[in-house]
């Protein structure tokens, strides 16, 4: 039996660590909603190597306040590598939103393929060189507060990257789960009070 609008059973549910902890850094706010722990790794690898669309919903699911607050927003979201689109067949942020029937903007793209798992942390920092504004990108506008969404936050720097980017001094993000490491660097950061995920 699921939970609600659940799609976890039970007992998957009870091994996801929802975390939804707001974080201030260099003056913008990044908002978490899981820990990315060994489950949620085995569900993202699931999803995106193995190609497993079905699994789309499973990242919002149960999070119904948050799909109402995301429904008021305009998210821009990272576009993944070309080539890997093409070689998964999906994208893995659009089918995500999709399974909520929410849309991005794609102001961003990546201009090769970079995979984080592969390298040491001091050339992940350098991802920054990889991403590059998507031309165009003014049409797709939607009204609302601009939201980043990335789905995995392990040093930070794409989405150092994204912020650099963006002209919208406002903008605010929302990781879907970010690793151990960065959460206990950034620990200080922590607001006391978030009022996002209410």
């Amino acid at each position: 039996m699921l939970l609600d609008d659940d799609c976890l059973c039970p007992e998957c549910r009870k091994r996801v660590q929802e975390l939804k902890q707001t974080y201030r850094i260099e003056g913008r706010f990044v908002h978490v909603l899981y820990v990315y722990n060994e489950f949620m790794e085995q569900l993202f690898f699931q999803y995106k190597e193995d190609r497993d669309i079905a699994l789309a919903p499973l990242f919002l699911s149960g999070q119904s306040r948050l799909i109402r607050r995301l429904r008021g927003c305009r998210i821009a979201a990272l576009a993944s590598w070309p080539e890997k689109t093409l070689q998964r067949g999906f994208d893995p942020l659009t089918e995500i939103l999709r399974a909520w029937n929410l849309e991005a903007d794609r102001p961003w793209h990546k201009t090769r393929s970079f995979k984080q798992s592969e390298n040491d942390p001091g050339t992940r920092k350098e991802v920054g060189h990889l991403i590059a504004c998507t031309p165009d990108t003014t049409r797709q506008r939607r009204p609302g507060r601009l939201l980043i969404l990335d789905d995995v936050l392990t040093t930070g720097a794409t989405l150092d990257a994204l912020f650099s980017l963006c002209p919208d001094a406002q903008a605010e993000a929302l990781v879907l789960a970010a690793h151990p490491l960065w959460l206990e660097t950034h620990k200080k950061d922590r607001q006391s009070h978030p009022v996002f995920f209410r």
